[in-house]
C-alpha cells in the first residue's frame, strides 16, 4: 500500500501549523498599528463574511444547533473566538513570538488537566510529570526575561489566559459535541465571536475609525482572516482526516518550533538558549504526558 496518502495529510498538518504560527507573526508585526481588539474583531468579521455562504447553505443546521444548545454554542464563540484571540494578541503586544509560541504550547497540558477535572478522575504519574516537565519550561522561559513589575509579567499572562482559554475550548467542543460541520460551525462562531467583540470595540486603545488601512494592515487582516482561520483549519482538518485525532496531535506541537524560527527570520526576534531549553521541556513535557491515556479533545473547529 502507498505511503502517498498518509505523507500528503501529514505535509497538510504540518501547514495547518504553520500557517497559525504566521498568526503570532503577524499580530505581532502590527502590534504598533492594530491593538489587540480591534485586530481580532477585524480578523474574526471578515472570517464570518467570508463563510456566509456555508452559514446560509447549513441554515437549517445551524438553527435547529442554536435552539438545542443555545449557551454551550455562545460559550464556545466566547472562549475560541473572543477570548483565545485577544488574549493572544494582547500578550504579543510584549511578549515576542517564540515566548508566545512556547507558552501556549502549554495548551495541550491544560487540555489534559481540564479534561481529567471535568471527568473527575486522577492524573496518572506520567501526566503528571509531564506536565511538570512542561511547566518548568516555560519558567526557563520566564527567567530569561525581565519580568519585573506588572508591566514584565502582563505579557506572559495573557499568553497564559489564552493558552487556559483555548484549552477550555476544546475541552468544552468534545463534550458539548455540537453536530454541525467544522467549517459550518467555525462560521458560526465568527460570527457570534465578533458580535462579542463588537461589544468591545468602544473599549479599544484607538478608535476602529483611525487605524491607518495600509498595504501592510490590509495584507495582515487579510491573512489572519483568510490564511490563518478558514485555510488553516482545511488543512488541519485534511491531516486529521487520515491520521486520526491521536496521531495528529502531536503535529499541535510545531506551532512553537515554526514561531520561533519565523520570529527570528522575518522579525528578527534573538532566540536564546532558555527559549530552546523551555520549548524542549514543554515539547518533552506534552509527549510525556500524553503517552498514555491521551485524551482525545485535540481536534476543534476553531483555530489559533
Amino acid at each position: 500500500m502507498s505511503n502517498r496518502p498518509l505523507l500528503v495529510a501529514a505535509a497538510f498538518a504540518t501547514l495547518a501549523q504553520l500557517l497559525w504560527a504566521g498568526n503570532f507573526i503577524t499580530a505581532r508585526a502590527l502590534r504598533e498599528v492594530i491593538d489587540p481588539i480591534n485586530l481580532n474583531f477585524l480578523r474574526w468579521l471578515l472570517a464570518a463574511l467570508i463563510l456566509l455562504p456555508l452559514v446560509l447553505r447549513d441554515r437549517r443546521a445551524i438553527a435547529a444547533a442554536l435552539r438545542a444548545q443555545p449557551l454551550q454554542i455562545l460559550a464556545l464563540s466566547a472562549l475560541a473566538i473572543t477570548g483565545f484571540n485577544t488574549l493572544l494578541y494582547a500578550g504579543l503586544q510584549t511578549a515576542t513570538v517564540a515566548e508566545a509560541g512556547i507558552i501556549t504550547g502549554l495548551a495541550p497540558i491544560l487540555i489534559l488537566l481540564l479534561a481529567r477535572f471535568w471527568d473527575g478522575t486522577a492524573l496518572t504519574g506520567g501526566q503528571i510529570a509531564g506536565s511538570a516537565l512542561a511547566f518548568m519550561g516555560a519558567l526557563l522561559v520566564l527567567s530569561g526575561r525581565d519580568v519585573g513589575g506588572v508591566s514584565g509579567i502582563r505579557g506572559p499572562a495573557f499568553l497564559l489566559g489564552a493558552a487556559t482559554a483555548w484549552a477550555a475550548y476544546t475541552v468544552a467542543y468534545q463534550r458539548f459535541k455540537i453536530p454541525l460541520k467544522p467549517l459550518s460551525a467555525l462560521g458560526l462562531f465568527a460570527t457570534l465571536g465578533s458580535l462579542l467583540m463588537l461589544m468591545l470595540v468602544p473599549f479599544a486603545p484607538t478608535p476602529i475609525h483611525q487605524i491607518p488601512l495600509s498595504g501592510e494592515v490590509i495584507f495582515g487582516l487579510a491573512y489572519v482572516a483568510i490564511g490563518a482561520s478558514i485555510l488553516a483549519l482545511y488543512s488541519w482538518n485534511r491531516g486529521v482526516s487520515v491520521l486520526g485525532p491521536a496521531r495528529v496531535g502531536v503535529f499541535l506541537q510545531l506551532i512553537p518550533v515554526f514561531a520561533m524560527i519565523l520570529g527570528a527570520l522575518i522579525l528578527g526576534e534573538t532566540v536564546t538558549p532558555l527559549q530552546i531549553a523551555g520549548l524542549v521541556c514543554v515539547f518533552g513535557g506534552v509527549l510525556v504526558a500524553q503517552r498514555r491515556g491521551r485524551t482525545s479533545a485535540v481536534q476543534a473547529p476553531a483555530q489559533r
